[in-house]
């Protein structure tokens, strides 16, 4: 087992075989949180007595409130260690400083703070099958009123939509108190992922202008919502583009869908994600010490709430030029 500095286009390929493989593995992925946060994404790999590529973990290493500490990976929700034997048998002196794994290993220390939700497919599901399997007086309900009130629906993705996706997450995150992702954040993402078509933008339109916007990755069988924002609740906007990128999974062959994680304490996102036919496994990210995962930022400590009432009630564009510098020391 080593570190290594550079991961190969060679390697690249040949993870793609791996069990658990999935987007934030790809190298899109790693390519996109350097250029957007410096951040140069290593790997612990080990190889077999023949040679051949057996295990393999990507990491960044940054600083979080101060501190160097190695993560798999930064707004990552979960990255499964990928080895041909099924072994996760990751030694901590591999890393150059403290360590946080968004998987479980055995004998390392560990916490739950998070669920992820999970919506299978199971083999042959129609779209109407995958339909009727919503929560009925609500998210059925929902995308019914975007029909009839003639939300449409665009993924024939132009970079002149940008700009609209980001000042929907502006005014999203800026209303929940969570901090914004850089001004560059959607550009690079969708350009860098361009080639490959592993992610999709789903914008829901009302009388011609954009409303919302759910941003998916189809990955080795896996659809993963990753990001979704509005200018509205009203219409069933929010809902209308989330039921097209289930039906883009359909469409791909998906096996599964990853809803993503929601924390423990946040009953109604969990909640709503059932309402999808989502169910809870528990996330549990690995660390070096104990000491280490004690210390991890509390969102619901005394300063994390001052800070979100604090994201709240700026300016909006203090808010969008300062809170990306929050994002980038905490994650």
């Amino acid at each position: 087992m080593k570190t290594i500095h550079k991961i190969t286009d060679q390697i690249y390929f040949q993870i793609k075989n791996f069990e658990g493989y999935g987007i934030y593995h790809t190298k899109e992925w790693h390519t996109f949180l350097e250029k957007v946060y410096g951040w140069k994404v290593r790997a612990v790999v080990s190889y077999d007595h023949k040679g051949e590529l057996e295990l393999f973990l990507p990491f960044v290493t940054k600083k979080r409130l101060g501190k160097e500490i190695s993560i798999s990976l930064p707004l990552s929700h979960f990255i499964p260690v990928l080895s041909k034997n099924g072994s996760e048998d990751i030694k901590k002196e591999q890393f150059p400083t403290k360590v946080e794994l968004h998987t479980k290993i055995s004998n390392w220390d560990y916490a739950q703070r998070h669920v992820l939700s999970i919506r299978e497919i199971p083999k042959g599901m129609d779209e109407d099958e995958l339909f009727a399997s919503l929560q009925k007086s609500s998210i059925q309900r929902k995308i019914k009123q975007a029909r009839n009130k003639g939300v449409k629906i665009n993924s024939s993705f132009e970079y002149s939509e940008i700009e609209n996706m980001y000042r929907m997450h502006v005014q999203t995150r800026k209303h929940q108190g969570s901090p914004m992702y850089p001004r560059n954040y959607f550009h690079e993402l969708l350009r860098i992922f361009e080639e490959s078509n592993y992610i999709v933008p789903f914008i829901a339109y009302k009388g011609g202008k954009p409303q919302a916007v759910v941003i998916f990755a189809y990955c080795n069988g896996t659809a993963t919502y990753m990001y979704g924002a509005s200018f509205t609740h009203d219409y069933g906007v929010n809902q209308f583009a989330m039921w097209e990128g289930f039906k883009e999974a359909l469409r791909r062959n998906c096996t599964r869908i990853d809803m993503g994680s929601s924390p423990l304490y946040n009953i109604g996102l969990r909640n709503y994600k059932k309402k999808w036919g989502a169910h809870e496994l528990p996330l549990i990210y690995s660390y070096s010490s104990t000491n280490l995962q004690k210390n991890i930022p509390n969102r619901t400590g005394f300063i994390a709430k001052a800070v979100g009432t604090l994201f709240k009630v700026i300016p909006t564009p203090l808010y969008a030029s300062y809170s990306p510098i929050i994002l980038k020391c905490l994650v």
